[in-house]
């Protein structure tokens, strides 16, 4: 955490230096590294700051690509602060672009941000619909570690909606991914949450026994 904590005011002379000489692309590569850094401390308040800069500079550039990827950052860094409206609108902005663009590799990781945003918004159903183009998108790359963590979100996104016999199928799919990709820890989480489905699942079944 020091280390970090030093690294901030490095960060910000390297800047002064990159302003001076008018590089603004090393000026915007060096409020990402600050940006990474600030988030990292979860100086949340200063690391949106820093990411708004870096889509500014590139913006001015005409570089859309690299502007769309400190949008989502920025979307990233707004959601860790709570401000999840801001950071569904700074994902929503940075996928048209990469759509526009057919950067499918980039849509990848913005889908799967943005469907944890919307559960958490509570827009269950737009969440599905974008962890559901996510798993799609990773199959097409061949990104299993994605698919398995897109897994357990969708998962986590059915439970909410209720729909326990398909968060638990992908539960199931996402431990099954884990185990194959030789990640026990994930591959542990997973199976817990089976476990803990199966055990709500029980409790709802009493409980209407009971009832009636």
């Amino acid at each position: 955490m020091n280390r970090l904590a030093e690294a901030v005011p490095a960060h910000r002379r390297a800047l002064d230096l990159y302003a001076q000489l008018g590089q603004r692309d090393g000026e915007a590569m060096t409020w990402n590294n600050l940006g990474l850094t600030l988030e990292a401390l979860r100086q949340h308040s200063n690391a949106i700051d820093a990411y708004t800069q870096i889509m500014c500079i590139y913006t001015e550039l005409g570089m859309r690509y690299r502007a769309a990827v400190a949008r989502q950052n920025l979307g990233r860094v707004l959601a860790r602060a709570g401000r999840l409206e801001e950071s569904h609108d700074a994902l929503e902005e940075a996928l048209v672009t990469f759509v526009e663009l057919g950067a499918k590799d980039a849509e990848t990781s913005v889908q799967s941000s943005l469907g944890v945003t919307l559960r958490q918004l509570g827009r269950l159903e737009e969440s599905v619909t974008a962890l559901t183009r996510c798993l799609g998108l990773c199959a097409e790359f061949g990104d299993w570690y994605g698919r398995a963590g897109v897994w357990s979100d969708l998962a986590l996104t059915w439970v909410e909606l209720g729909l326990h016999s398909k968060a638990l199928a992908a539960f199931t799919r996402a431990r099954d991914w884990w185990v194959f990709l030789d990640s026990p820890e994930a591959a542990a989480l997973a199976e817990h949450n089976i476990a803990g489905l199966h055990e709500a699942t029980q409790r709802t079944l009493n409980r209407k026994l009971f009832m009636a």
